[in-house]
């Protein structure tokens, strides 16, 4: 019979062998797929994105006492100017509750010497009420769906759903609400975009 120790000593390469494939496992994790992309039909040139529509769920308008739209328009352009791309603003629609447009419909409001067009849906909107408050502490969310279609042909390429929360559990009563507000905008551009295929010749900044 073996001495205990010896045991013990051949544990030691296999424990260490499953600890290695314990770490790999937990740090490599497959990048996020987006709902939907068209990668036979990307058109590597385009450059030039114009926010043609940016629609609300009814149960969720935006809040009268705060431009929403206008700080979501920034945080979209940052991001897509960090990937590669021009965003170019164009005239808001008159009715932001009447549903999202077709395919169609989005390519018709591309202007000429722009490359694809872009429509944001808001689906999902919660901003507490008050911000001095620490139970429940202040929060806010946002979830909304981001679409990216040609003009010629009339042709959707990229489309992606993300949530973003700024506050909420764990959280402190808030200073000034405005920042909680843009935290939560910011993140959700990032993640909106996180799968978006970067622009063709983009410049890498160290």
């Amino acid at each position: 019979m073996k001495p205990i120790w010896t045991f013990g000593r051949q544990l030691v390469p296999l424990t260490a062998v499953l600890l290695l494939l314990l770490l790999t496992a937990c740090g490599a994790t497959a990048p996020r797929p987006p709902l939907y992309f068209d990668a036979g039909a990307w058109d590597p040139d385009i450059r030039s994105v114009a926010l043609v529509e940016m629609t609300f769920d009814r149960r969720y308008p935006p809040p009268t006492d705060y431009d929403l739209e206008r700080d979501l328009r920034i945080f979209l352009r940052r991001e897509l100017e960090r990937k590669g791309y021009r965003m170019v603003a164009t005239g808001e629609r008159e009715n932001p509750f009447a549903g999202k447009s077709s395919t169609e419909q989005l390519a018709a409001l591309v202007p000429a010497d722009v490359d694809a067009a872009l429509a944001i849906h808001v689906d999902y909107l919660f901003i507490s009420a008050t911000f001095s408050d620490r139970n429940p502490p202040p929060q806010v969310e946002i979830a909304a769906e981001a679409r990216l279609v040609t003009r010629d042909p009339a042709r959707e390429l990229w489309r992606d759903w993300a949530d973003a929360m700024a506050g909420g559990a764990g959280g402190w009563p808030v200073g000034n609400f405005l920042f909680l507000r843009q935290e939560a905008l910011q993140e959700l551009a990032a993640l909106l975009f996180d799968t978006l295929p970067d622009a063709a010749g983009k410049a890498v900044k160290p």
